[in-house]
């Protein structure tokens, strides 16, 4: 299994490869308006994909990886959460907040890895 560095740059290395080959199907399209039957299919799992690793989409999936590595403790501490809302938003976070995603982060059966996350988030666009 590759560590996460190496996992990241395979990942990268695909989707260059994938923007690479969306050139044709890219002239294709503007030139006739148009595409059929395996190059329709290849161009809506190109936009799932590109759509599925904007920051936006995987923000949301990879919260509780992010606020997990900010703390050794297991389960995370409210106090965690509430420091990494503060940094992310720049003011301290209403209590109810916290204790949402306090909730959200502990109640899971495990904490996913920022590379699992976005296994799932491509897994999910290719199968859609």
């Amino acid at each position: 299994m590759a560590r996460t560095g190496e996992a990241a740059q395979a990942r990268e290395e695909m989707f260059s490869q994938i923007e690479a080959e969306w050139t044709s199907p890219c002239t294709e399209l503007t030139e006739h308006g148009d595409l059929s039957g395996q190059r329709r299919s290849a161009l809506a799992v190109y936009m799932a994909m590109q759509l599925n690793r904007t920051l936006i989409s995987t923000g949301g999936l990879s919260f509780a990886a992010k606020v997990a590595a900010t703390t050794d403790e297991r389960p995370i501490p409210k106090e965690a959460v509430k420091q990494y809302f503060l940094a992310l938003e720049g003011c301290q976070p209403e209590d109810n907040e916290v204790e949402a995603a306090s909730d959200f982060i502990n109640g899971a059966p495990g904490i996913p890895t920022l590379d699992e996350v976005m296994a799932v988030s491509m897994d999910v666009a290719v199968k859609s």
